[in-house]
């Protein structure tokens, strides 16, 4: 399960990884990820910080 959820999080954002947002509240991570990025498609952030809460709920 953690492997799909660390593919499916690398599916949306290929080279960010989980370990540099983890640790991040919800809107330090919203803007870590835009910033790295330079995206504002915050469905798409939206949906790949949604997994790393995945990911943190089973570590």
């Amino acid at each position: 399960m953690l492997v799909n959820l660390i593919e499916e999080a690398h599916s949306i954002f290929d080279e960010l990884s989980i370990f540099e947002v983890i640790d991040l509240d919800r809107d330090a991570a919203t803007t870590k990820v835009s910033q790295l990025y330079k995206t504002d498609n915050i469905e798409m952030i939206r949906r790949y910080l949604d997994i790393v809460d995945d990911i943190k709920a089973l570590i």
